[in-house]
């Protein structure tokens, strides 16, 4: 299968679990959440890991010194 095909359907597929979850596609929820329980939130959905899940949680945030990218345990950290 092409990779911008298994891309589609992992996204399609990602959308179907939050609106089943959440009965909407908002994640805004996350937002009420401590960091590492948010993070916790998004791996449960096949294909998220520890990684994208931190990078999602500091975009959604507006952590500008969130540094995720590039650490080896996939942690949100903040820089102070």
């Amino acid at each position: 299968m092409p990779r911008r095909l298994r891309r589609g359907n992992l996204f399609q597929a990602t959308l179907r679990y939050i609106r089943e979850e959440r009965g909407d596609y908002s994640l805004e929820f996350l937002g009420e959440m401590a960091a590492l329980e948010a993070r916790d939130w998004l791996t449960r959905i096949d294909g998220i890991g520890k990684k994208t899940a931190s990078v999602c949680c500091c975009s959604a945030s507006g952590c500008r010194s969130c540094r995720s990218i590039g650490t080896s345990s996939g942690s949100p950290t903040e820089s102070g």
